[in-house]
């Protein structure tokens, strides 16, 4: 999953992005408005917008409105006010679902994981290749029948590939997609974790490189 969190306070912002990126969370952090329009007009694969309605310089009623006008979108989850009015009123505006500020994480996670189900509702429940069978929500994986214990960055690497058919992945994209845009590409992260994943897996040869630029599925 991927989603672009946007709240006008960088350093909670941050805050949450770290505690997301742990849940094997993709996430993006935009501090203002113009931030996530630039997001935008780079990336066009996030599931789920969390705004915040303060969101400056216009607020995130706006830019909810014009998110929500979109013909093709992601799931919008507008953090309000603790009041009834505010949440109807995002509502009205196109949001998917409201959360009231100040909020409990675990709260925000359930929301954003809901939200990104019925995003991806045309994704196979269940992944299969070759022995591997990954279930994204339940968050098990198992090779030939057997269970594996997977890291959160182990398994949404997996589930990339898998996804992807036996296509390569390039390095670039699973660096952005399971872990965000200010890694350095020169990060031995992707790699490393690839070569655990093989280990775990069984079989050095299920993953393969492709051209020292990317991985597929054997």
């Amino acid at each position: 999953m991927r989603i672009l969190f946007a709240q006008s306070d960088r350093v909670v912002a941050r805050a949450i992005g770290m505690g997301l990126r742990r849940l094997a969370i993709n996430v993006d952090v935009a501090d203002c408005g113009d931030e996530v329009e630039r997001f935008l007009s780079r990336f066009t694969d996030y599931d789920v917008i969390v705004l915040d309605h303060e969101l400056a310089p216009s607020g995130g009623h706006d830019l909810c409105r014009r998110l929500a006008e979109r013909k093709e979108r992601p799931r919008i989850l507008l953090l309000t006010a603790d009041q009834v009015e505010a949440k109807v009123r995002g509502l009205q505006l196109g949001a998917d679902d409201c959360l009231t500020r100040p909020f409990a994480f675990p709260e925000l996670v359930a929301r954003v994981r809901a939200l990104g189900r019925h995003r991806r509702t045309g994704a196979p429940l269940v992944l299969r290749h070759a022995g591997i069978m990954l279930d994204p929500a339940r968050r098990e994986v198992r090779v030939h029948e057997q269970p594996v214990a997977l890291t959160p960055k182990e398994f949404a690497v997996l589930q990339l590939l898998m996804e992807a058919k036996g296509q390569p992945v390039l390095h670039e994209d699973l660096l952005a997609k399971v872990w965000d845009t200010n890694m350095d590409s020169r990060t031995n992260a992707v790699r490393a974790t690839v070569s655990r994943l093989r280990r775990k897996l069984g079989d050095r040869g299920a993953i393969c490189t492709d051209n020292g630029k990317g991985y597929c599925l054997a």
